[in-house]
C-alpha cells in the first residue's frame, strides 16, 4: 500500500479525533462536578452538549476535504 497525501490526511484526522476523545472523556465526570451537575440526568445533558460542541468544532472543518464537500 502506498501512502499518498489524502491517505495520510485521513489518518492524521483520525489520530486527532482519537487523541481528543482520549483526553476529554476521562475528565468528563470531574468536569460535570465543576459545572454544577446535580443529578445524573443533568450530567448526561451537559456531557451531550459538550461532546456535540467538541465534534462540531473539530470535525466540521475536516469533513469536507475528506468527503468531497464544498466546506462551510
Amino acid at each position: 500500500m502506498k501512502f499518498t497525501g489524502p491517505f495520510i490526511f485521513i489518518l492524521l484526522t483520525l489520530l486527532i479525533d482519537a487523541m481528543g476523545i482520549g483526553i476529554v472523556f476521562p475528565i468528563m465526570p470531574d468536569l460535570m462536578d465543576r459545572v454544577g451537575a446535580e443529578s445524573t440526568a443533568q450530567g448526561a445533558l451537559w456531557t451531550g452538549l459538550i461532546a456535540s460542541a467538541y465534534w462540531t468544532v473539530l470535525d466540521t472543518p475536516f469533513a469536507p476535504p475528506v468527503t468531497g464537500g464544498t466546506g462551510m
